[in-house]
């Protein structure tokens, strides 16, 4: 039996808030299209906001570099 999907839209993962689904990648995980805090929108995988590995489109990077040469 296949998996059923969860609509997962309206869910915040870290800065990124899911929109909506947008199928699957080429490795067959599933795909959310976000919207960061900062305002751009973003493909993410299903693999990578259960493990945390994407918490942003990386706009927090840039801010942390930029407070740094201050």
């Amino acid at each position: 039996m296949g998996r059923h999907l969860i609509d997962k839209s309206g869910r915040r993962y870290g800065r990124l808030v899911v929109l909506a689904y947008a199928g699957k990648s080429y490795g067959g995980y599933r795909q959310y299209l976000c919207r960061c805090d900062c305002g751009r929108e973003w493909y993410v995988s299903s693999q990578n906001l259960h493990r945390k590995g994407t918490m942003s489109c990386g706009c927090s990077r840039f801010k942390n570099t930029k407070e740094a040469d201050l």
